[in-house]
């Protein structure tokens, strides 16, 4: 049972990270900043960034980044059609439960697209 995300659904260099975060609508939440852009794809990707200044070890970084894959994963990816997104973690997301996560990654996804698609 693989559900890895492919190469075409993730956001994978520096210049589309950098052109979503110049360009894109932003959502706070109080374990990450969701940020979207849209895109001329016709299905949704993903980026997270983790800095060391959140956790310094690489182990605690990377089961962040699992955790939100997940979700995105298992998402309402139809309403994030043609959207990029960046997700950036805050201080606290390293150690917060995965029903916090979870909560937070759906109000902050929809409250992102409304703000894109209303535009």
């Amino acid at each position: 049972m693989t559900e890895k995300l492919g190469k075409a659904e993730r956001v994978l260099n520096r210049k589309h990270f950098v052109s979503i975060q110049q360009n894109g609508k932003k959502v706070h939440s109080e374990l990450f900043v969701v940020i979207g852009a849209a895109s001329s794809m016709s299905f949704p990707r993903i980026g997270i960034t983790v800095s060391r200044r959140c956790e310094k070890r690489a182990v605690k970084r990377n089961l962040f980044k699992r955790r939100i894959r997940s979700l995105f994963r298992r998402s309402f990816k139809s309403n994030l059609a043609g959207i990029d997104i960046v997700v950036i973690a805050k201080a606290g997301a390293i150690a917060a439960p995965y029903k916090l996560l979870q909560r937070q990654y759906e109000i902050s996804v929809v409250k992102l697209a409304q703000r894109i698609n209303s535009h």
